[in-house]
């Protein structure tokens, strides 16, 4: 899957731009690998090592708009000018692009706990022998301050908290003193950081696009020449998958005459950076071999009407589209690396994968240590959030080790899980297919082998495994998803092809039903649909209960009744 993440801080920024991206391995099983990220990206600290290919890049058609060129590599101007754009400015001038103000806030630094002061006020009143109100006669404004500050404290308890100005004001006007009621290094941090404000806008997203295993130990145990060629087919099709993100994240939403209405921008702003290894297990060793990017995204595009918004509906179409365009990203892969290598591929029964034919099931366990020791400290049921906590319990400190070094590491780790190396990469990769291969044939999709529109119905929509097996509608967005992940071959790079392919397979007679719409309809792939088998079971259930009235078959309880249906109520909200 995709693994999506907000980017609302400084640190979030900075860290993206020493070629990190706050990333470690906690469970990875092939078709997902989940990637944790904290809020400031302290629990790990990953160093790409210098293995080629770790350049920050720019992406994004939008890049223009600000005098970028899509494709060059980020120096330090450029990371500067990486900064400014994360903040909603202009790299050129330093203008603000984002107007609303909003989302300035007081600085964390310039609060103090609300509790302290309330129950310092309360105990100034008691000890006076009057109420708390009455410290502030002749002062009704801060007597209002005063109690809307109690209710904050009665509702949040120690996590209210109150800049240290205002709080001052308070029990200046109640006749305290903070000197009385805080710590000293405390307040002075507070006083030091009172006017500073910081930007809670969501800056953008980091999104990471993984592939499976399989193709992680291929690419590791290529020779140079190959390994470096199979590495430029994931950026293109990292490029390809920008484009798609364009597609369906890269507008904004204005308003017309009171109501809101969507409006195209010139594309999105990102950089990306590559990886190709997990953290070590071992001392003295680099990590295991895991290829993935990942791709920063700045939450603004300038718009068709000279204005700078925020994109994607402030990034909901991003979060609701990250399988379609992980499923869109790894099929473009499988094209690309069918086409030049001869990669063929079959499905992981348990995962859904489509891994590498050639590279057994022991080798990519081999190469998923660092996987397997969190599953084995936490437990293979445990939850995100204990993975991240093991995670950062057992990583090992970082390793520097060249491409050649870590190259040779996985060879001689890959040697002791198979006799001979070299035959079972090129049984993986045995080289771009011939006249009989089948690349290029037509297709619906325009990609290798892509099966006809009532092949991939059958699948996305089997009642067992496909899109309404455990639910009742699916939308556009889910179906691209759908559509992609069920390609062996995987797709073209051509414009909307995978749009193409999606309206055929709901041409399909006998499987998509057009549910109408409810709520807004800006966001993009969001069309609603069932499937004929799930409307077959509820007309079926239907029947039976009219065919079963007054028939004196098993039945419920008037309250048992007016139960079952106040629960349906709730709910269905």
């Amino acid at each position: 899957m995709a693994w999506v993440t907000k980017i609302v801080a400084d640190e979030q920024v900075e860290y993206r731009l020493k070629q990190q991206a706050g990333c470690a391995v906690v469970m990875e099983d092939g078709a997902n690998t989940v990637v944790l990220d904290d809020g400031e990206d302290r629990v790990v600290d990953y160093r790409l090592r210098p293995e080629g290919g770790a350049d920050l890049v720019w992406m994004g058609s939008g890049l223009a708009d600000l005098g970028l060129v899509e494709g060059a590599v980020l120096d330090e101007e450029g990371k500067a000018a990486a900064r400014l754009i994360m903040n909603g400015c202009d790299p050129r001038t330093g203008a603000r692009l984002i107007k609303g103000t909003t989302s300035m806030r007081t600085h964390e630094k310039a609060q103090l706990t609300l509790a302290r002061a309330v129950e310092a006020i309360a105990a100034a009143a008691e000890e006076r022998g009057v109420t708390a109100a009455e410290l502030f006669d002749g002062k009704p404004k801060q007597l209002r301050v005063f109690e809307a500050q109690q209710r904050k404290v009665t509702d949040q308890g120690e996590r209210a908290r109150l800049q240290v100005g205002t709080l001052h004001k308070l029990v200046r006007a109640a006749g305290l003193s903070l000197d009385d009621i805080y710590d000293a290094d405390e307040l002075a941090t507070a006083w030091q950081y009172k006017d500073v404000r910081t930007d809670s806008r969501q800056r953008g997203w980091d999104v990471v696009l993984d592939l499976p295993k399989s193709d992680s130990v291929l690419q590791g145990l290529m020779d140079s020449l190959d390994e470096r060629e199979f590495r430029d087919l994931v950026h293109q099709a990292k490029a390809d998958t920008v484009r798609q993100m364009e597609t369906w994240v890269g507008y904004a939403i204005s308003s017309k005459d009171g109501e809101p209405v969507r409006v195209a921008t010139g594309g999105l702003l990102a950089w990306s950076v590559e990886h190709q290894s997990a953290r070590p297990v071992r001392a003295g060793e680099p990590g295991d071999p895991h290829l993935h990017l990942h791709v920063t995204v700045a939450n603004m595009a300038r718009c068709e009407d000279g204005k700078w918004r925020s994109i994607g509906n402030r990034g909901l179409d991003l979060y609701r589209h990250a399988s379609a365009l992980d499923g869109y990203f790894k099929a473009r892969v499988r094209a690309l690396t069918f086409e030049r290598f001869g990669v063929r591929r079959e499905r992981n029964e348990r995962t859904g994968a489509w891994e590498i034919t050639g590279i057994p099931e022991q080798v990519r366990d081999g190469f998923s240590r660092r996987a397997a020791l969190v599953d084995a400290k936490a437990g293979a049921d445990a939850s995100l959030t204990e993975k991240k906590t093991i995670s950062a319990q057992t990583k090992r400190d970082k390793l520097d080790a060249d491409a050649t070094e870590m190259r040779t590491s996985w060879r001689t780790h890959a040697s002791e899980m198979v006799n001979d190396v070299d035959a079972m990469v090129f049984a993986a990769a045995p080289g771009r297919p011939g006249p009989d291969g089948g690349a290029g044939l037509d297709g619906p999709g325009g990609g290798p082998r892509v099966p006809p529109p009532s092949d991939i119905a059958a699948i996305v929509f089997d009642p067992k495994t496909g899109l309404t097996a455990n639910d009742k509608l699916f939308t556009r967005a889910q179906l691209l998803a759908a559509v992609a992940n069920s390609l062996e071959y995987g797709i073209g790079g051509e414009p909307d092809v995978l749009e193409t392919l999606c309206d055929e397979v709901l041409k399909v007679e006998g499987y998509a039903v057009f549910v109408p719409p409810v709520g807004a309809t800006l966001m993009s792939s969001n069309a609603r649909y069932t499937t004929q088998d799930i409307l077959d079971a509820e007309a079926l259930v239907m029947q039976e209960a009219v065919d079963r009235l007054d028939s004196r078959a098993v039945q419920l309880a008037e309250h048992q009744a007016q139960a079952a249906l106040s629960v349906f109520e709730i709910a269905a909200g």
